[in-house]
């Protein structure tokens, strides 16, 4: 209920919620792991993990037969993957299959760049995303052009708080470099926040 809530929230533009919603959510997944909560059952999650990470990959296999197709990161509950245009429809319909087939829906976001070390650590610019429901693009956010960052080099992009204000023009220069090539000084020099 709590899922379908979400997803319900979350496609109706009602990101406050459906954010909350999707921390609940991802607690008890996680309470699943931790022996001091009542929901301790790590075996349950094991096989949360193992069934998303074997269901993706059965979706990578049959994706890996599109020429030109290029894995860019697998992660337990998504992929980023890079195709020529051209392609998109039979890109489309092999996930259409794949969704059909497990009965999980895939949510699409466009991406426009990505610098990333590894799954955990990367920037990336973001625009739409949206689902495919019979053919037809459903948009779920607008394209904002949005710089979305992960990962302790670059997490303090868009300011500290007040657990974290550390070093915060250092994970700056590093998304103005990766991102657009700004050298390092010039973002310090044209920092006003000391």
């Amino acid at each position: 209920d709590i899922y379908n809530q979400r997803i319900s929230a979350k496609h109706s533009g009602d990101s406050d919620t459906a954010d909350a919603l999707k921390l609940v959510l991802n607690s008890t997944y996680g309470a699943l792991k931790n022996q001091y909560n009542p929901l301790f059952e790590p075996k349950n999650a094991n096989h949360i993990c193992i069934s998303g990470q074997l269901l993706l990959t059965d979706l990578i296999e049959k994706l890996e037969d599109i020429a030109g197709l290029k894995l860019i990161q697998a992660n337990t509950d998504g992929l980023m993957i890079g195709y020529h245009p051209r392609h998109e429809k039979k890109v489309n319909a092999v996930v259409a299959d794949w969704e059909a087939r497990t009965k999980l829906n895939m949510e699409y976001t466009e991406i426009k760049k990505i610098v990333q070390k590894d799954v955990n650590n990367y920037i990336m610019v973001a625009g739409a995303t949206y689902l495919i429901k019979d053919g037809k693009h459903i948009v779920t956010k607008e394209d904002k052009n949005e710089i979305s960052v992960k990962g302790s080099y670059v997490s303090l992009y868009k300011g500290g708080d007040f657990k974290n204000n550390s070093l915060v023009i250092l994970h700056k220069c590093l998304v103005n470099y990766f991102l657009d090539g700004t050298p390092v000084e010039e973002t310090i020099d044209k920092a006003d926040n000391i």
